[in-house]
């Protein structure tokens, strides 16, 4: 998707540049907010894009409708 699509009909307010950095205060914050994951085995990352293991697994496997983290957790 293009950033413009991403956004579009929202509205954001987005903060100074001196106030992006990353902040450990605010990670605690936003971690906190978050529900706990009861089992680890069962939480599958949705990264913003596919590690270099997951393409070359998807250009040998492109028929498979399973995603390649779930695969393999399923194996451990």
């Amino acid at each position: 998707k293009e950033i413009s699509e991403f956004f579009a009909g929202e509205d954001y307010i987005f903060a100074e540049g001196k106030d992006n950095y990353p902040s450990a205060m605010v990670l605690g914050v936003l971690g906190q907010k978050e529900s706990v994951v009861e089992n680890i085995n069962d939480f599958i990352p949705d990264y913003l894009r596919l590690t270099q293991a997951e393409k070359q697994w998807l250009d040998k496997n492109s028929d498979e409708k399973i995603k390649y983290v779930k695969k393999f957790n399923d194996q451990l």
